[in-house]
């Protein structure tokens, strides 16, 4: 797909709400910078409010991440299938369990345009 962009982020030790809060304001700011905008598809069943409330901690007056994250369950959203193997794909490149050394190159493998996972914690 021409403009879809792949990528990666982590923190070690933060929750998935943290991480998912600074990833939307990062996002924010490089459409903020490039006058662009998006939308965020997260594999989800409606539930999960602090991933809303991330959204919603955005400055009116500078968002470009428009509206709420759209939450669709993965199994039956094949993009979102697709993104569930690049999180794997990297968090195996990160932890590098033995048991999956098979899996430890596919991220930079498979996605070499992508660069390495970003970690959040360095940008604070």
């Amino acid at each position: 797909m021409p403009e879809l962009t792949v990528g990666s982020v982590y923190r070690r030790g933060a929750t998935r709400e943290a991480l998912y809060a600074d990833l939307v304001a990062m996002i924010n700011n490089w459409h903020a910078e490039a006058g662009s905008s998006c939308r965020f598809v997260v594999d989800g069943n409606g539930t999960e409010r602090a991933l809303r409330d991330a959204h919603r901690r955005l400055p009116s007056d500078r968002r470009h991440v428009v509206g709420d994250p759209e939450l669709l369950p993965a199994r039956a959203t094949p993009l979102l299938q697709a993104a569930d193997f690049v999180a794997h794909a990297a968090y195996q490149f990160l932890v590098r369990y033995p048991a999956r050394a098979f899996m430890w190159d596919w991220y930079p493998r498979v996605f070499p345009e992508s660069g390495l996972p970003i970690d959040l914690g360095r940008l604070d």
